[in-house]
């Protein structure tokens, strides 16, 4: 994304992941924290913008959070949205964190799904898929959409 134009951040708790990143990037585009931790303080304590326009959480992140700590991390993902952002959660269909439990958690929320695929290439969600990529907005600004070409490219 970085590449691309567009101020991005990772984060994760292992050191171990954030030096391969820093080998392949800029390694101060990373910080080291758990997702599962994230509140107004670990951003500002990590100089991290206070609003974004996308939140991904890729990796499989909600199977290794406490279900408090998914509910915490969607919760506080929805205070730093834009009233235009996403958030968008790629992990297991089924089972902790998947795609049940996410529209279970973010069902009285402002996040609406507006697309759900079975992997990053954007291929068809159906009942048989191992792997999800849910989109949700939080804006009726925006709906679903069809991928060109399975290519989804944010616009810088």
């Amino acid at each position: 994304m970085r590449q691309r134009g567009h101020e991005a951040f990772g984060i994760d708790p292992t050191p171990q992941v954030l030096q391969v990143a820093g080998e392949l990037f800029d390694a101060g585009w990373f910080r080291q924290f758990a997702a599962g931790k994230l509140d107004q303080d670990v951003i500002k304590a990590c100089g991290l913008p206070k609003e974004f326009e996308v939140i991904v959480l890729a990796g499989n992140v909600p199977a290794f959070l406490t279900p408090g700590e998914f509910q915490s991390l969607l919760t506080f993902s929805l205070k730093l949205l834009a009233d235009t952002g996403v958030l968008i959660i790629g992990t297991t269909a089924r089972g902790k964190g998947g795609t049940e439990h996410q529209d279970e958690l973010l069902a009285e929320t402002p996040l609406q799904l507006v697309g759900r695929f079975s992997d990053w290439h954007l291929s068809v969600f159906d009942s048989s898929a191992d792997w999800s990529v849910s989109v949700y907005a939080k804006s009726q600004k925006r709906s679903g959409f069809t991928p060109p070409d399975g290519i989804f490219v944010l616009p810088s």
